[in-house]
């Protein structure tokens, strides 16, 4: 086993093309709010624990189910399969939340409930894009769920694109961007604590 720091742009961009689940994996589970925390907490610095790789073997690989990460996430929608044929295959062992959580907030959607609806109505789900206020001032005042959560920055889940308001001198002075369109954001920042690979004998 070998230990090795990895950035989090090299990490993503190899997630659905030689990154993997196995089939031992256990489904995605993370709430909108722990999705939010983890961007938060990665905007702080604060590292965000080790990742566990197995780079499999040509030999090994075939005996292998293997799986696609989600990047829109609704309750109950499943991973889908994939074929090991013809590509190199690395899977995570340790860290599938957390991989998930930013294939979410960087390229893809995180679906939700309206309240009171019927979780069966197709109507009661919105996809909603991850967005940060790039004016929300982390050292600023929060709001009681952001204080709840320790959330200091101006993360959200939103529906729909929000309302920029550029007033200098009022209370609304908000900046929106997906966070999709912020690639360069994170790609340089490195994993807390660093990613472990352990390669197939």
């Amino acid at each position: 086993m070998s230990y090795a720091s990895a950035t989090i742009g090299s990490v993503i961009d190899d997630v659905n093309r030689t990154h993997f689940l196995p089939a031992i994996q256990r489904p995605y589970v993370w709430t909108a709010h722990q999705v939010i925390t983890l961007f938060d907490s990665l905007m702080k610095g604060y590292p965000i624990s080790s990742f566990m790789f197995w780079a499999v073997n040509q030999d090994t690989k075939r005996e292998l189910r293997i799986y696609r990460f989600l990047e829109d996430y609704r309750p109950g929608r499943q991973n889908d399969a994939v074929s090991p044929d013809g590509r190199n295959v690395v899977l995570v062992l340790d860290g599938q939340q957390r991989l998930t959580s930013l294939m979410i907030g960087l390229r893809g959607t995180f679906a939700e409930k309206a309240k009171h609806a019927r979780v069966n109505n197709p109507d009661a789900w919105t996809e909603k894009t991850l967005y940060i206020d790039l004016f929300k001032d982390p050292e600023g005042e929060f709001g009681e769920d952001e204080a709840e959560f320790g959330v200091t920055y101006g993360f959200h889940f939103l529906g729909t694109p929000p309302r920029n308001d550029h007033r200098q001198h009022g209370l609304a002075r908000l900046l929106w961007r997906a966070f999709s369109s912020l690639p360069g954001l994170f790609a340089r920042r490195r994993w807390g604590s660093g990613s472990r690979a352990m390669n197939a004998a």
